[in-house]
Parts: structure tokens; sequence; C-alpha cells
């Protein structure tokens, strides 16, 4: 099945080949420096471009995730994961915090399946041999999420941002350079 490609992939693409040639020419005309400038300012502009795109991907596939769980079994906490999250503001200071989130297993069909819930909370809560009402996805009993929660339209919605800020980051990248590099004028 082939993948299908929104509109924003095809603008995507025509930016970065439209720089690509525009840098060749400018190499090609002898300015080879400005014009491997330019190539190196493509890649980096390309590659934000694609990092809008993938950030967009990630939410699809979540929000996918959470339509098509659908069958509903019992799940039983068979371990907790801690994960370290550090952030280091200004001055240096590394503030560090952990998250847990329960390993949730399952038994469909006589198989037994495992994975990280799709929970978590800033202290370890999570109980071993507690019951959890999950739904699973009945084309690929790997995929489950815990019955009550749901995609939510603030999650979407960060996505979304991101999205648009790496989308604009990257264009606005490759506009300065484009103009300061080949003296065009927008």
């Amino acid at each position: 099945m082939a993948k299908k490609r929104g509109c924003f992939f095809y603008v995507k693409a025509l930016i970065v080949v439209v720089l690509l040639i525009v840098a060749g020419g400018v190499c090609l005309s002898g300015d080879s420096e400005k014009g491997m400038r330019l190539l190196g300012l493509a890649a980096g502009g390309a590659f934000l471009l694609w990092l809008s795109g993938s950030i967009a991907a990630g939410a699809k596939d979540e929000k996918r995730k959470f339509m098509q769980c659908t069958a509903e079994w019992t799940g039983v906490v068979v371990d907790v994961k801690q994960e370290e999250h550090t952030s280091t503001d200004d001055d240096g200071d590394t503030d560090r915090w952990y998250t847990y989130s329960p390993i949730i297993q399952y038994n469909v069909n006589g198989y037994m399946y495992q994975g990280k819930a799709n929970i978590s909370e800033s202290k370890n809560v999570f109980q071993i041999g507690a019951v959890y009402q999950i739904l699973v996805n009945p084309a690929n009993y790997n995929e489950f999420v815990v019955k009550g929660t749901r995609w939510t339209a603030g999650a979407s919605a960060g996505y979304g941002f991101l999205r648009i800020l790496f989308l604009l980051l990257g264009l606005g990248c490759l506009a300065y350079y484009f103009v300061t590099l080949t003296g065009a004028s927008l």
C-alpha cells in the first residue's frame, strides 16, 4: 500500500529542489564558496522541514493508535519504568526529575503481550499486580491504551505547534540565507 502524502510534503520537497538547483547554479557560475554555503544551508533547512513532517507523523500515529484500540481486555502491571528527565537553565543549573509508567502485561487468545502504558506520573503510584482495563488494537495486539485515557486536543495542538514552528524556522533560515548569499530580493 502506497503511503499517502499531504500537501506540506510536496511544498517542502519543491523548496529543497529549488534551493539545490540555485546552489548548483551558483557553484557553476564560479562562486563555489557561496554555492557550498547555500548547499549546506539547503541541507540544514531540509532537515528542519523534514523534522516538521516527522513530528506531524508522530502525532498522527498516536491519534491512530487511540482510534484503532477498541477491543477491551484486562491487563496487569508487571513492572514500573522509571524515566529520568533533565533540563539546564541559562545559569547552567540542571534540574532532574523522574516520571513513572506502568508496564502492563495482558493475554490475548492465549498469547502474552506486554508494553509500556500510555500513562505516567511524577511519583511512583503504580503497584505491581494492579489490574487495568485496556483497549487493544484488534489488528495488532501489541498496541494498547489504558481505558479511560484519550487523545486530547491539547496533545494534538502541541504537535501542531511544533510542526508549524519547525516549518517556519526551516523556511525562514532558507529565505534569509538565500537572500544574503545570492543577493536576490524578495
